[in-house]
Order: structure tokens, then C-alpha cells, then sequence
């Protein structure tokens, strides 16, 4: 009997298309072999896949495994560290790894540290598995074969298997999809996806102005996905930009099948900006539903959409604009659908369902040998648009009206990469290269002061959506309360220390609803399963959160140490997390210590510099030297030079990044310079360091102030002026102004 097991790891979300994609794959194995066993290992047991006679936890996957060792295993990943990696690649039967492309690092390198090492880990790990021959990679995309391939993946051993997509149940029939505008008086844009960095919400906004300017309609953008309110970086950015827009925007989270054909059926244009996709599964839903899309036709969307005339593969934000604008015209519009119906037979549910059964075939002798086909690698040499001169002319004259109105295409504000995104080994090697590096010296000072208290910011850290991840600046959180699983809610960050003891101390506040007492863990845990520091802390309505830390050991310097932070129970609460800061527990050597050894005769000035530069004593040269940098740079701001003065600073801070003053004196040089948003950083960054200090708070305020954002000068002027510290006072007169 031919045995099957599939396994979601790290994909625990059934509103996820990939746990979709896992789910429509085991029902489809369960049927099409009837008679074999088909077993689907997840958390999700009660989520449309029934029977569930076969379904089966993750935690007995390693027992099925030696009791099977001649079944397939079909393993659906995306990023982070895969588990169970040694049992995979020690494994004689063949495995089948499927792949959902993961966005590369460099996306979130700077504002979502955890998601950008989560994504590093993820093509460190299919690089990985290219080398071990038995296990075979399913793409869901030509483009993530090629992504494969680049990261030393054999052709032999992967094919493209396209993903199921709960839009194929939705398609639209013919008579449905129209050539008629559906709002002639207005324009309606669709964007569909969840909240990301590389999903181009705040690009599409632009879009959105140029091409209300362009037509002189009321334009409504429906943003369709999750995260909106999330507390990340970019969901930050994404509402300042929302409410500051020149057209309406509408927010939809969560909503079901039949409201998005709602939308789709109202849209003018399903736009898309995404720098990366695996597949797109958006794009196709609205290609399935008949919405016109306009695309930046860039990774996985260059080759399923290549022929479609809206598909660019340059980012030009007035050639979107007047793509949109063109669809007024009922040809255009018309002429539009006709080539997206061209293109819906690229993919099909036969199709899908016969590349799975080729892939079998692969790794099973007996199964079936014909091998499907997969969809051609188009040739995109020549811009698609170049193929259909009506659509062309009208799409030139609107061109032609946004160069008139726009003298510039492209924002300042704008960022996005080169549509030719293929991530290479040199790639990952010289990003592991350079994080390895940051981290090695952020915390090589822990080896030897016992007075070195390193911050962590909350962004190098995963934690579950509903936590607030902005700094802690009052003791208590106020936020609306939402319900959180008995899971671990902060997990985070994985470095490497000296072997040696340590403190973690969090900033985490908890404000408990549930009635009852919530007993939360505090772990630190080694290579991901060896627990070497637990403490917990109770949790009562009403009462202040006790402290929350933990001390531990390690032995291995290269052993890879993570903090958790567990409830135990599930409770409907509040929860603020503002990083963590981490010190050494143990007395270590001190300037003071060697410089007093009476035994030992003084040495000349490069033999000192000899012993230093070596092992522990290069933290204290590099304190030495950021020293002088530091008085240089005090010199230099006395002297009004502050640009000079920025600088010394910024270099002082490379070798001593945690001081707090100079991180301040920083932020004021490059306020003064005009460097606005680089001294925005340094200011959070000594805000992460001394979350509670009031006249660093006050002078947050002002400086949101100065720079016209009077929502956020006003919250960090009330913070500074409920303390007792002599900057409340200035703190009230600043309010008492701005309210008068």
C-alpha cells in the first residue's frame, strides 16, 4: 500500500493560502487514492479537511516516521527554522518539500528584524535541502522553480505545481464579466493582501492621487487583507500615509468569499504592486472573478501574466495611474477582458491535479509515469502592452497627461526594487555575513562588564499580532482588549552569547479582563528545545504586573539562545511589550581590575593596544576610542558645526552603540542638519534605552512638534507630563499652547 503523510510546518493559519493550498492537496490525495493511506499532520484538525480520522498531530510525526520509513512525506513550508530538518534530510524514503516562496530579508531588514532573520533562515534552509538528492521540491510558481534553482536547487528534482486558490470556486462565468464601467462617475481600486512592506499598499496610494488627478472622479481604494491595525513599522507608516491621502480609502479584514465578490463585481481595477510573489493568488482571484487588473509584473507575475496588457515589468507610477484612467474607455475596457480570458487556462484545477500526480511519479517507481506539463517559461523580451496598438495609443495619451501634471515620476518617498528580484547564495552568504557580524558586536561586550546593559528592540523579536510592540512609556496599557492564546506570545531574538550567565529583564506590561489569576512563563531556551532559564510571574485583575525576567547560563558560545513568553492559560487582556534588555549576571573584568595589578610593569602604548584588540579587551579600545569621537563631537557642536558634530557622533556609536546620551546628542545634531527622519531613529532608539525618561520624552515632543506631526507631539508631551520630573511643567505649558 503507497503511504502519504502531508505536514503543515509553521502553517497553523486556515486563512492562510498556503494551509489552504496543504488542505486542498490532502483532500485531493485522500480521493484520488481511495484505497492508500493519506495522513495529514497539523494543528488545525477541525478545518475543513474531514474526515479526521486522518488527521493527526505534528508531535506524532517523528514515531510515523520510523514506523513508515518506506511512505512519501509532503511537507508544506515557508520560512524560519524548519523543524524536524535532521529527521528530513537523514531520511531514505524520498520527501517532497513544497515550497510557498518566502519574501527575501532585505524587505524588513531594519523594521521587522524577526521577520527578515525568519526569511533568512528560510532560504538558508531550502539551500540546504538542495543538497540532499532524495528530497524532491514542488514550486508554486515558474518563478520559484528559478528562485530554486539560483540557491542550488537541481531541475531534476523540482517541478512546478501550481497551488489551489479559493477563487476557483468563485469564477466568474462569461455573461457576468462586462465591458460596461461599473461606475462611470467614479473609480473604485481593489488592492487584495495582507499588510507587508513588499506589498506596495502605501505605492498604491500614490496611484490612487494620480489617478483621481488624472480623471477628475471620485476615487474610492479598498485595501482587502489583515494587519491594517497591526502595531509593525510599516502597518505605522501604512496609516499615517492613509490618513493623509487625496482620496478615500476603505479597510476590509477578515471579510468573507461572498463580500469580496461583492468588491470584485463593483471594482473598476484590481491593482497590484507587490515586489514579490511566489504565485498570486490575488491577482489571479480577481483575473477569475473578470475585474481588469493592472499589475507591476515583477517574480512570480512575470511569467503568469506575460501577453497581459497591463502587466509592466518597470515600476512607473504614471503608466499605473494611466493604465487605470484608460479603463474608463468601454474598448479599452473590453478589449482588456478579452486578453485576461486568454490567459485563465494557464491555470486550471486539471491542471494543478495533474502536476501533483507528475510529482508522484517522480519519487514513486510504480506510480504514474507520464509526467504533466508544466506551464512554458514565456519569453518576455518584448513589452506585452507593444502587442495591442488600440490599448497602446489610449494608454500613450494618458501618459502623456500625467507628464503634463506631474513634472517628476516618482515620489520622494517612495521605495521599491528592480523588477529582476532573483535571490542568489552570494545574496544569503554576505546577509548572514552581516548580521552575524551586528550581532557578534552588539553583544560582545556582555563577556566582560558586569555593568553593560544591552537593549533589545521589541522589532527584533516574533510575537503574536494582538501584542503592542511600541515602547513602554507608561506603566499600564490603556489599548482595547483583545483575546490571546495559551501560546507563546513573544519569541525572540535568536544570538549567539559567551559562554557565561546572564540577565534578561523584559518590558512587558500585562493588564488582565479575565477573572482569575494568568500564570505566564519567562523561558530562555537553547538550539529551540533545551530550556536553561525558566521563572514565571502571576497575573491578578487590577494589580501591577510584577517584573518580568530571567537569569540563565549558557555553555556553547555557538549555540543560538531564544526568550519565549508563555501564558499558560488563554485570557482576554492587554499586552505591551517594549523589548528587553539583557546584561551579564556575573562580576567580570573591569578597566579598573587590569589597570591596578601592581605585578605586572606598565607597558608601552602598542603593546597595550596589542592586548586589547584581542579577545575581551577589544570592547574596552572600542569604549576608548568612541570616547574621543564623542569629545571631538562636542567640540564640534559648541562650534555650531552640526553636521561635523553628527558625524563624530554617529561614528562614536558604531563602537559603542548603547550609550544613551550620545544617542541623544545624535538625534539633536541631525535634527538640526535636516536629516528628519534619520534623527526620528536615533531618538526611538534612546527612547528603547530609557523608556521612562521624561525630558527625553518632552524632547520627542518637540521635535514632533517642529516636524508638523501634532498628534504624535501631543503624545509624547502627555506622557512626559503625567511624571513628577521638571519637564512635566514645560510638558503642560506645550499642551495648555496647543490646545489654546
Amino acid at each position: 500500500m503507497m503511504k502519504i503523510a502531508l505536514w503543515t510546518a509553521h502553517l497553523s493559519d486556515p486563512g492562510d493560502p498556503a494551509w489552504f493550498d496543504c488542505a486542498a492537496q490532502y483532500r485531493f490525495l485522500r480521493d484520488h487514492f481511495p484505497d492508500q493511506a493519506v495522513t495529514l499532520f497539523t494543528d488545525q484538525p477541525d478545518s475543513g479537511t474531514s474526515p479526521t480520522s486522518d488527521i493527526a498531530s505534528p508531535a506524532d510525526l517523528p514515531r510515523w516516521c520510523a514506523e513508515h520509513d518506506d511512505a512519501v512525506l509532503l511537507v508544506h513550508y515557508r520560512d524560519g527554522p524548519l523543524p524536524l530538518l535532521d529527521l528530513l534530510t537523514s531520511r531514505r524514503a524520498p520527501v517532497i518539500l513544497r515550497w510557498h516562496n518566502a519574501t527575501p530579508p532585505w524587505f524588513t531588514f531594519g523594521r521587522q528584524n524577526a521577520d527578515a532573520h525568519a526569511a533568512l533562515a528560510g532560504y538558508e534552509t531550502i539551500a540546504e535541502i538542495a543538497r540532499h538528492p532524495h528530497i524532491h521540491i514542488w514550486c508554486n510558481s515558474p518563478f520559484t522553480r528559478e528562485q530554486f534553482r539560483a540557491l542550488g536547487g537541481r531541475a531534476d528534482r523540482s517541478r512546478v505545481v501550481f497551488p489551489a486558490i479559493h477563487a476557483v470556486a468563485e469564477q466568474a462565468t462569461p455573461e457576468a464579466r462586462t465591458a460596461h464601467d461599473t461606475s462611470p462617475h467614479e473609480t473604485i481600486v481593489l488592492v487584495i493582501g495582507h499588510v507587508a512592506p513588499h506589498k506596495g499598499h502605501i505605492n498604491a496610494i500614490h496611484v490612487a492621487e494620480r489617478v483621481k488627478a488624472l480623471t477628475g472622479r471620485p476615487l474610492t481604494l479598498h485595501f482587502v487583507g489583515n494587519g491594517f491595525h497591526d502595531p509593525t513599522p510599516y502597518a505605522c507608516a501604512l496609516r499615517d500615509s492613509i490618513e493623509t491621502a487625496d482620496c478615500k480609502i476603505v479597510l476590509h479584514e477578515g471579510i468573507s468569499q461572498s463580500t469580496l465578490r461583492d468588491l470584485h463585481t463593483r471594482s473598476h481595477a484590481c491593482l497590484s504592486l507587490s515586489e514579490h510573489e511566489g504565485f498570486g493568488h490575488d491577482v489571479f482571484g480577481a483575473l477569475l472573478a473578470g475585474v481588469p487588473v493592472v499589475a507591476w509584473a515583477v517574480t512570480a507575475l512575470e511569467t503568469l501574466l506575460d501577453g497581459h496588457p497591463f502587466a509592466f515589468r518597470h515600476f512607473d507610477i504614471d503608466m499605473f495611474a494611466s493604465a487605470i484612467a484608460a479603463l474608463h474607455d468601454p474598448a479599452v475596457r473590453s478589449r482588456v477582458l478579452e486578453c485576461q480570458a486568454t490567459l485563465l487556462p494557464r491555470y486550471r484545477p486539471e491542471i494543478t491535479n495533474d502536476q501533483i500526480l507528475a510529482g508522484l511519479a517522480d519519487v514513486f517507481p510504480t506510480g504514474r509515469q507520464d509526467k504533466a506539463a508544466s506551464a512554458p517559461d514565456a519569453d518576455l523580451g518584448e513589452p506585452s502592452l507593444e502587442r495591442y496598438p488600440a490599448i497602446l495609443r489610449q494608454v500613450v495619451r494618458e501618459w502623456h497627461r500625467a507628464a503634463e501634471h506631474f513634472p517628476q515620476s516618482s515620489e520622494a518617498d517612495l521605495a521599491y526594487d528592480s523588477h529582476i528580484n532573483i535571490t542568489s547564495l552570494h545574496d544569503l552568504r554576505l546577509t548572514r555575513a552581516h548580521t552575524e557580524m551586528t550581532t557578534a558586536r552588539r553583544y560582545a561586550a556582555l563577556a566582560t562588564e558586569n555593568d553593560t546593559d544591552l537593549p533589545v528592540s521589541p522589532a527584533d523579536f516574533q510575537c503574536f499580532p494582538a501584542v503592542i510592540t511600541t515602547p513602554a512609556r507608561q506603566s499600564g496599557s490603556t489599548g482595547t482588549a483583545r483575546r490571546y492564546p495559551a501560546r507563546p506570545l513573544v519569541t525572540g531574538p535568536s544570538i549567539t552569547l559567551p559562554a557565561g550567565a546572564y540577565r534578561v529583564r523584559f518590558i512587558l506590561d500585562i493588564t488582565l479582563h479575565t477573572p482569575g489569576e494568568l500564570t505566564v512563563d519567562i523561558e530562555a531556551v537553547v538550539n529551540g528545545t533545551h530550556v536553561v532559564g525558566r521563572d514565571c510571574l502571576t497575573c491578578r485583575p487590577r494589580e501591577k504586573m510584577p517584573p518580568a525576567g530571567v537569569t540563565f547560563e549558557t555553555t556553547d558560545a555557538s549555540a543560538p539562545v531564544t526568550f519565549r513568553i508563555h501564558p499558560r492559560q488563554a485570557f482576554t487582556g492587554t499586552v505591551t511589550f517594549g523589548g528587553a534588555r539583557l546584561r551579564n549576571a556575573h562580576r567580570g573584568f573591569t578597566v579598573e581590575h587590569e589597570t591596578e595589578d601592581q605585578e605586572n610593569p606598565p607597558l608601552p602604548v602598542s603593546e597595550i593596544e596589542t592586548l586589547l584588540t584581542g579577545g575581551r579587551g577589544r570592547a574596552v579600545l572600542g569604549k576608548v576610542r568612541a570616547r574621543r569621537l564623542f569629545r571631538a563631537g562636542d567640540v564640534a557642536r559648541d562650534e555650531a558645526k552640526w553636521a561635523g558634530a553628527a558625524r563624530l557622533y554617529l561614528k562614536g556609536l558604531l563602537l559603542q552603540p548603547d550609550h544613551f546620551d550620545y544617542t541623544v546628542q545624535c538625534a539633536h545634531m541631525l535634527k538640526e542638519t535636516g536629516a528628519m527622519a534619520v534623527a526620528e531613529r536615533f531618538y526611538l532608539r534612546a527612547l528603547g534605552m530609557r523608556p521612562d525618561d521624561p525630558d527625553l520624552t518632552l524632547q520627542i515632543g518637540h521635535f514632533y512638534k517642529i516636524t508638523g506631526r501634532p498628534d504624535d507631539a501631543r503624545r509624547y508631551y502627555e506622557a512626559a507630563a503625567a511624571t513628577r520630573h521638571p519637564a512635566a511643567s514645560l510638558a503642560r505649558a506645550e499642551l495648555q499652547g496647543a490646545g489654546s
